[in-house]
């Protein structure tokens, strides 16, 4: 089948150097006639749209068309499956968050993974591609709101209206014009929450299904965790969901190590699902027919993977399976290498009294603390955040053994 390529190519060398925005004019404008031939085959559209958006600015007329253009390709009679997602995803790829083609992008994409006729792979592809696009677009807006913020507080200079030379201190602006700002990333942000939500609604039906093999539920799992839905009865079903795939009896080592990292690296500390995670870890690491050298690394799980809020019963946990599988001298060394020492950044923001910990914290500290198979710098580390927290910690006079 031929495509348009070899010319796509041509034309861009042809183009102007020396004006870019006139190159970018022409560019469009010239590929939108390429478009309109007659009997071009829907690859051969694609690719010109495709470097259409690639030679217009986001926002601009030629972008606007583009886009339109992919709305008519996909009301086109017998389109497979395969090629309207193509068609959406490419315009939810560049459709602006919040704008009226992403509106009609999103909820085609969703009408499309509730057909029956759909496989797991397809209906799984498409829930992938909205959560990872929803959650790049929260970034983009947290990120711009942040700088708009800064820049707004950082402001102090006036303004001068028209020829009156009425001056208005922009710090009495900002304040509105800051307020509008965040109406709108939080209009934004409400819909591709919305969006989420029905994300996350789809991939629990999808975990309902039949057959599923093990590989496939814990896709749908980790899925369901990347999802940033934010309704609490969502979250309790995905991580009932991975529970019982983890607790499954009659998994391989591989597979049960897969569930209880999945597990672990999404479980809030303290909770049902970290507590499970750790348990199956340590029958991971009591499994007498695996080498040491793999059940080592099931150890170092909990100190190898980064979470948001520290787990200092996890770092804990991690110490007393290492021990349990090699003597104290060898512990000794693994952990010197396996745990390194915090950056001075971050002791400094430790010392500053800026690094939270709770009370559910504080004995697993303490036994980090008084853990001599612990590299100095760990358990220094260990020893300032206690003294961070706890009123007089070092000047309390008590043995090793009453602290424990």
């Amino acid at each position: 089948m031929p495509v348009f390529l070899p010319q796509i190519h041509a034309l861009e060398k042809a183009l102007p150097v020396h004006n870019k925005r006139d190159g970018v004019r022409q560019a469009s404008q010239l590929l939108l006639q390429l478009i309109e031939q007659p009997n071009l085959f829907l690859e051969q559209r694609m690719q010109i749209l495709e470097a259409l958006y690639q030679h217009s600015y986001s926002g601009s007329e030629e972008w606007r068309q583009a886009s339109q253009l992919l709305l008519q390709l996909i009301e086109q009679p017998n389109l497979s499956l395969e090629q309207r997602m193509q068609i959406l995803e490419a315009l939810y790829q560049h459709s602006s968050s919040g704008s009226e083609e992403w509106r009609q992008a999103s909820q085609l994409l969703l009408q499309l993974i509730e057909q029956p006729d759909l496989s797991f792979e397809q209906t799984l592809h498409v829930a992938e591609f909205l959560i990872q696009k929803s959650l790049n677009n929260l970034y983009q807006s947290d990120r711009s709101s942040h700088l708009l913020r800064g820049w707004l507080s950082r402001t102090q200079t006036s303004v001068v209206v028209g020829t009156s030379a009425v001056v208005i201190p922009i710090a009495n602006w900002s304040s509105a014009f800051s307020s509008f700002v965040v109406d709108t990333f939080t209009e934004t942000t409400s819909k591709e929450s919305e969006e989420q939500r029905q994300v996350a609604q789809l991939l629990l039906k999808l975990a309902q299904r039949p057959n599923l093999s093990f590989k496939q539920a814990l896709q749908v799992s980790r899925a369901l965790y990347r999802c940033e839905s934010k309704n609490r009865e969502e979250q309790r079903q995905a991580a009932q969901h991975l529970l019982k795939l983890a607790q499954q009896p009659n998994l391989s080592f591989k597979q049960a190590l897969q569930a209880a990292r999945t597990l672990y690296e999404n479980a809030p500390i303290y909770s049902e699902e970290e507590l499970v995670a750790l348990r199956l870890l340590w029958r991971l690491v009591q499994r007498q027919s695996i080498s040491i050298e793999r059940r080592l690394q099931v150890a170092t799980i909990p100190l190898s993977i980064f979470k948001r809020e520290k787990s200092y019963l996890a770092m804990a946990e991690a110490v007393q399976m290492i021990l349990s599988l090699i003597p104290v001298e060898l512990a000794k060394k693994y952990l010197a290498q396996k745990w390194p020492p915090l950056p001075l950044r971050q002791y400094q923001i430790i010392a500053d009294h800026s690094y939270k910990v709770t009370a559910l914290d504080i004995p697993y500290i303490i036994e980090l603390a008084n853990q001599e198979t612990l590299p100095v710098s760990i358990r220094d580390e260990m020893y300032l955040i206690l003294q961070n927290v706890i009123p007089q910690f070092g000047n309390i006079s008590v043995s090793d053994e009453q602290i424990v």
